[in-house]
């Protein structure tokens, strides 16, 4: 990577490309930010490949916590989305999904992909390269602070020139820009055959890689330090974690959970592990305070033992298994990325009480319609 202030630009060649198989055919990693993230621990923000298809039907690998951008480089392909859409792309077509879906692919091709943790936001196009030189739009994100921009080749060549610096690209090759907002005003491109270009806008305030170490990101694998303001959401959450809590604590109506962070939430409720730890501490206190106190202590010793278990160990038990850090995942309803409010639409829509029954009568055979 070379480094012009806060810019960071490289061109990768194929060798320098991570090619693996899988049971459809092979995948190429093109680049992964950061550097030292690993697509297999799911710990990057963003990922570009490009892989061959060469079995007429498979099935996509879950990636809920990444939006998807898929374009064709070769052949046709049908995309089934379950229970979502159904997309029929030819070469150069592109389809933008969720990684959360249920997708099945039809047809043999060869493709390219971004992935971007889901928060951020990441584009593709495909450029017709002409030997005018032309200026491409600088989009605008409000919200984030860096931004990733890349140029893969693959037909012909490109040259790119920005803020005073150029570059040649070949076919197959990958020309990867890092920089933050405002350090890049313009970049201009001409050449011949095409280029798809792929932009993506994303922060890292949490992940700080200037020591060049694995950065910390918010997943369900890899979790962040404890920090005060971790504490304090696992606090807010607790507290207010009870059937009518937002209408008590009215500021929570406008926020959303993410799916990891409610993941969490479920696991705390499903085995009712605060009233277990409750209950017990009041029987143990109880029990001590009925062998070793007077009779009229007991009833303010587990007074004490109840404060005690509401104001710190609770929510000491959310901080352990919610994802960190939890404010990053956790967004305002007013903020919310397509997907995110396609998912969010469906929380809204959901009734677990009435799943439960369902699932219930599901396994007996009872809801079974018969005409």
């Amino acid at each position: 990577m070379f480094n012009v202030d806060k810019i960071e630009f490289k061109t990768l060649k194929k060798e320098e490309y991570k090619v693996g198989h899988w049971t459809g055919g092979i995948t190429t990693q093109l680049a992964i930010y950061p550097a030292a993230a690993d697509y297999g621990d799911r710990n990057f923000i963003w990922r570009l490949s490009s892989a061959t298809v060469e079995v007429e039907e498979s099935d996509f690998t879950p990636l809920p916590d990444y939006d998807r951008v898929l374009i064709v480089l070769k052949g046709e392909v049908v995309l089934v989305h379950k229970e979502k859409r159904v997309a029929r792309l030819a070469q150069y077509e592109q389809e933008r999904f969720s990684g959360a879906y249920d997708t099945k692919s039809y047809g043999k091709i060869t493709d390219f992909n971004l992935m971007v943790r889901k928060g951020n936001q990441g584009y593709a196009e495909v450029i017709n390269l002409t030997e005018e030189y032309r200026t491409l739009k600088m989009e605008e994100a409000s919200g984030y602070k860096r931004r990733s921009q890349g140029f893969y080749c693959t037909e012909g060549f490109c040259a790119i020139n920005f803020n005073k610096e150029s570059c040649m690209v070949r076919e197959g090759e990958l020309f990867l820009i890092n920089s933050d907002f405002g350090e890049i005003n313009e970049i201009g491109i001409m050449g011949e055959g095409k280029v798809i270009r792929t932009h993506v806008y994303f922060n890292e305030e949490e992940n700080n890689n200037e020591s060049g170490s694995e950065p910390e990101l918010p997943s369900e694998k890899v979790k962040a330090k404890i920090t005060a303001e971790d504490l304090k959401w696992a606090a807010i959450i607790c507290w207010s974690n009870f059937r009518g809590g937002k209408y008590i604590f009215k500021g929570l109506r406008n926020i959303w959970y993410d799916k990891a962070l409610q993941k969490g939430i479920d696991t705390i409720d499903r085995i009712f592990l605060p009233f277990f730890i409750g209950l017990l501490g009041v029987g143990a206190v109880g029990f001590y305070g009925w062998e070793n106190f007077q009779s009229n202590l007991i009833a303010p010793a587990i007074l004490l033992w109840i404060i005690l278990d509401v104001l710190l160990i609770n929510p000491f038990l959310y901080l352990a298994v919610l994802p960190r850090p939890i404010k990053s995942h956790i967004k305002k309803i007013t903020e919310l990325t397509e997907n995110e409010r396609a998912v969010f639409e469906k929380q809204k829509a959901e009734n677990k009480q009435a799943d439960k029954i369902l699932k219930k009568y599901e396994i007996t055979g009872r809801n079974k319609y018969i005409d």
